[in-house]
């Protein structure tokens, strides 16, 4: 899910390289079906995700009663928020460059982007176009002819398909990994995911409305997370099966 979906992007078995522009003879072999099997299940990522869905439920069941108002509301603006830098930041700018952006609105985006506490840009960025590229097969990070569960998130719970892996090296990532910006935030992943994600979202009700800990913990913190994650998700999964 957004934190540390796959913890170092670990399906990955070769580390991204950069094409130069060059047409792979990879990418010009057809895909050769092959007979279904089972994946790797990656159990920590499994666990990780499902927890923090029973802790939403959770969440919601306790504190939604008793919440603030304003909490629902400031909920939603960082939500949307975070939405922001995945579709208009990771998505729209980096992934395919749709617009120019001067660097103080490329700072705005990373920061929107850290508010969303989804991976690495580097990562979402490989993979979204990778998707773009061989969408619906095997080398479809999150193919959807493999089912609505695993467009939308079971594709972060196994290993990747072969093909995921070799059609990887295809991808040209060379404006990514020469972005200084993008290499600043990439190295502060960590601080940048945690201080905007969680720590600033829980802490504005608390100081500045006096909203308990738990509601602002439960609803403006987890609750919130995994509802706009889930918005993202939706993307690959039912807007890609009906949109």
């Amino acid at each position: 899910m957004g934190v540390q979906l796959r913890t170092k992007t670990e399906e990955k078995a070769e580390p991204l390289i950069e094409n130069n522009n060059k047409e792979s003879t990879e990418e010009l072999e057809e895909f050769k079906p092959e007979a279904p099997q089972k994946r790797e299940i990656l159990w920590a990522t499994a666990i990780y995700l499902t927890t923090w869905h029973v802790l939403a439920v959770i969440c919601t069941i306790l504190y939604w009663k008793n919440v603030k108002l304003m909490t629902i509301a400031w909920s939603l603006l960082v939500g949307f928020t975070g939405q922001f830098g995945v579709t208009a930041g990771v998505h729209r700018y980096y992934t395919h460059k749709s617009f120019k952006a001067k660097i103080p609105l490329q700072i705005i985006l990373l920061a929107c982007y850290s508010v969303a506490g989804q991976y690495r840009v580097t990562d979402w960025v490989h993979d979204h176009r990778l998707h773009h590229k061989f969408s619906d097969t095997d080398g479809d990070p999150h193919n959807a002819r493999r089912g609505l569960f695993f467009s939308h998130i079971g594709w972060l719970m196994q290993r990747g398909h072969p093909e995921v892996f070799r059609r990887s090296k295809t991808i040209d990532m060379s404006d990514i990994n020469n972005d200084p910006l993008v290499q600043f935030h990439t190295k502060y992943y960590w601080f940048f995911k945690i201080t905007l994600c969680f720590v600033l979202p829980v802490l504005v009700p608390v100081f500045c409305w006096n909203e308990s800990w738990m509601e602002a913990i439960g609803i403006s913190g987890v609750l919130r997370f995994v509802i706009f994650t889930n918005m993202t998700f939706s993307i690959n999964s039912f807007a890609h099966f009906w949109g």
